[in-house]
């Protein structure tokens, strides 16, 4: 059964309005504004020619299951109704030997299992729970796929904002724990910026056929007492 968020989340910020995508339509709009924006200049897209690894249905089809599950964030400016920016996240679970999406009821229990929140690009990895070492004593992901902006809203603290508004969303499906792995080194500056701490930063094995080699595992763990402060 796939999992369906039910969080009310909008705040405004300098003109923007910060919202979850809950309505086929919106869904739609993210996917669109993910395809003109993210896709062109996605790493694995670029190194294979802007063929991706996967087919143009496939990418749709995995895109709205994941938006469906009410997670992410929609950044639409208040004036024009136009959207300037989107952060796709999901939610998994481990059960047994294998993943299942959590259920509401566990998601809204004060007393959930430990919860992890995961920025990386590479989503489709997540279905290899053991691919990521020390994934065993989590029993939850809230993890965050991708961050697109409008080109034109370049420089105005858009995409730091949208960031923002994701830890705000996992802070409301009872975050516990949160470990975080950017793939550019410019976003783990950012994230010491809001006060979290490296613990360790090691390279990440090389993945697929080569294609990239410079890509920095970033653990930063934080207690509730930051949650709090977002």
């Amino acid at each position: 059964m796939e999992f369906q968020a039910v969080l009310n989340h909008c705040e405004v910020v300098n003109g923007i309005k910060y919202t979850i995508p809950q309505t086929e339509e919106e869904y739609l709009q993210c996917y669109h504004f993910y395809s003109k924006y993210f896709l062109p200049r996605e790493p694995m897209n670029v190194a294979l020619g802007g063929q991706g690894y996967f087919h143009n249905s496939e990418i749709k089809k995995r895109f709205m299951r994941l938006v469906s599950q009410n997670a992410s964030v929609m950044a639409t400016d208040v004036a024009t109704g136009q959207l300037v920016g989107t952060r796709i996240a999901g939610v998994k679970e481990k059960e047994n030997n294998g993943l299942t999406e959590p259920s509401l009821k566990m998601l809204q229990s004060k007393n959930s299992e430990k919860l992890a929140i995961i920025l990386f690009t590479f989503a489709k990895y997540i279905k290899d729970w053991d691919h990521f070492h020390d994934f065993q004593n989590l029993d939850r992901v809230y993890y965050m796929y991708s961050l697109t902006t409008h080109p034109n809203w370049g420089g105005r603290g858009l995409a730091q904002q949208l960031l923002a508004q994701s830890l705000k969303v996992a802070k409301k499906v009872v975050a516990m724990e949160l470990r975080l792995w950017p793939q550019m080194m410019r976003q783990s500056t950012f994230f010491r910026k809001m006060g979290m701490t490296v613990l360790s930063e090691v390279p990440w094995s090389e993945i697929e056929s080569g294609w990239q080699k410079a890509i920095c595992q970033c653990e930063i763990k934080s207690s509730n007492q930051f949650l709090s402060q977002i």
